[in-house]
């Protein structure tokens, strides 16, 4: 996984040091980031996330609002809002996301305010069906890896099986 990771994230074309945005939400999207560590290890890094006992302590890390349990809209406004203020501070050229939907503003504005590059990693828990964030984020994302084959076939060309990433 290290070496395909630093290659897609080292062809984003920049020159200087990159800035590369490690996004994700909680549980499994948690664990699955923080095994990227060793892959990034060259990369300058921040952390977008929610609020919680396992995030509060990252270096570098910008909180989101966490959905779970919300009406959905609210939270969302204010995560854009969030995701914009982070954006403009840290400079991003490159977005690793393993989801969840929180993190759809910071992708969108990532890409269409900034130009970052998008990597998004299907969770590993999607077997047999696609995310939600995964099918909102797919049209933006620059390289879109699912790590079972049975995902290909709801996503298009530029999705790629990679088996188990973490």
């Amino acid at each position: 996984m290290v070496k395909p990771l630093q290659k897609s994230v080292g062809q984003c074309g920049k020159h200087h040091r990159l800035k590369v945005c490690v996004a994700f939400s909680s549980g499994g999207h948690y664990v699955e980031a923080m095994q990227l560590k060793e892959a990034l290890g060259d990369f300058d890094i921040c952390y977008v996330a929610p609020y919680a006992v396992t995030t509060k302590d990252l270096e570098n890390v910008h909180f989101l609002v966490d959905t779970t349990g919300h009406h959905i809209l609210g939270p969302m406004i204010l995560n854009t809002v969030i995701s914009l203020l982070i954006l403009l501070k840290e400079h991003v050229d490159v977005i690793i996301t393993t989801g969840a939907e929180i993190l759809i503003p910071l992708c969108y504005l990532s890409k269409l305010l900034f130009g970052a590059k998008i990597i998004f990693i299907e969770t590993f828990a999607r077997i047999t069906s696609p995310s939600f964030t995964g099918r909102v984020v797919y049209p933006i994302a620059d390289v879109f890896l699912v790590q079972w084959k049975s995902l290909l076939k709801y996503y298009g060309k530029k999705a790629k099986y990679i088996g188990r990433v973490f």
